[in-house]
């Protein structure tokens, strides 16, 4: 089963997300800025027309609901939103991007003293 959900995350997910990501690093300044979001899913029909509703809960402490289907998967529509999803199919939990870049640049400088906080929260 994990094998299975890494060669997703890997072959599928993962790809499909890059060039988005690499949007929203030029939209919100480097993630400096809160991600603005028009919802497509709202504004455009499903060609698949096999629409579920599906409540995210983020670690940034608030849920969404969106409508994932085929044409419109939930990993693409949460990344659009500054969230990272935990699963690549269905997730039910996501991770703000601006907290992981946080969690990155606080582990590039952990030596176990004080100021790698200090440093991390400046730089950040």
């Amino acid at each position: 089963k994990s094998n299975t959900q890494w060669k997703r995350w890997r072959d599928n997910v993962i790809p499909s997300l890059t060039r988005p990501y690499l949007v929203l690093l030029s939209q919100t300044c480097c993630l400096c800025n809160a991600p603005t979001f028009n919802d497509p899913s709202e504004n455009t029909g499903c060609a698949c027309g096999l629409r579920k509703k599906l409540t995210v809960t983020s670690v940034s402490f608030f849920s969404i609901n969106i409508l994932w289907c085929k044409c419109q998967p939930t990993a693409l529509q949460l990344l659009h939103r500054g969230i990272f999803p935990c699963s690549p199919v269905a997730p039910t939990l996501g991770v703000d991007i601006r907290l992981l870049e946080f969690v990155r640049v606080l582990f590039a400088q952990t030596p176990p003293d004080v100021t790698a906080l200090s440093n991390t929260l400046n730089s950040f």
